[in-house]
């Protein structure tokens, strides 16, 4: 089974490959210029799968409650938390070797409060009635995301990113509560350089890296 960290290692490497095969494809764009996170979710898919164990499987958009019951916890007691009720998906989910989920990863494109709090309270709720009840296999919840910005008169990109994720990381520790299990925040590696944007008034130092909240047991 894999690790917390190699788990974390191929979410924020795998943004950083999707966004540079889109900035190929479309001869500049970013994706958080597009609205479209499906090349984030392939390119982890693809990094978790090259790392994965003897009879670990990587699914995509697995409902939510196929989680919880596939986790082998059982049901809980009393209704389930909001977040849980109703068609929810998990983007990508880790099977371990028994066939039982072990981490699950929410993308998003960019960060936005309310939308990735959301998300966040949702991977709580499933992480914790997915493992502290008997029997219960999960142990991870990532929310993963890409930071993009360019620089400024008198901060550079890769500051205006080490900015950025400083900010959203006292926004979680300030606001998430999470009832008992490990809240981290953590950014990849940053790639930054001269960019020629689609948008002429936005030509210039550009920087972007992955950033990742993980919940754990």
């Amino acid at each position: 089974m894999q690790t917390g960290a190699s788990i974390e290692n191929a979410i924020l490497s795998g943004i950083q490959s999707a966004n540079e095969r889109y900035e190929t494809c479309s001869n500049g764009w970013w994706l958080t210029d597009s609205g479209a996170k499906g090349p984030i979710v392939s390119s982890i898919a693809e990094r978790l799968c090259a790392i994965r164990g003897e009879g670990e499987s990587v699914l995509l958009e697995l409902p939510y409650r196929y989680v919880a019951e596939w986790s082998g916890a059982g049901p809980a007691r009393g209704r389930p938390p909001q977040e849980l009720r109703g068609r929810g998906r998990a983007d990508i989910v880790l099977l371990d070797g028994d066939g039982k989920p072990a981490c699950v990863i929410d993308v998003e494109r960019m960060w936005d409060r309310v939308r990735c709090f959301s998300n966040m309270t949702r991977l709580r709720d499933i992480v914790i009635q997915s493992h502290d009840r008997e029997d219960g296999s999960l142990r991870w919840g990532f929310l993963t995301l890409m930071l993009a910005a360019g620089a400024t008169s008198g901060r550079t990109a890769p500051r205006m990113i080490e900015e950025e994720t400083a900010r959203i990381g006292r926004l979680v520790r300030a606001e998430f509560d999470g009832r008992g299990l490990r809240v981290r925040c953590r950014t990849g590696r940053v790639r930054h350089g001269p960019r020629q944007s689609r948008d002429a008034s936005d030509e210039g130092e550009w920087a972007q890296a992955g950033f990742c909240v993980e919940l754990s047991t």
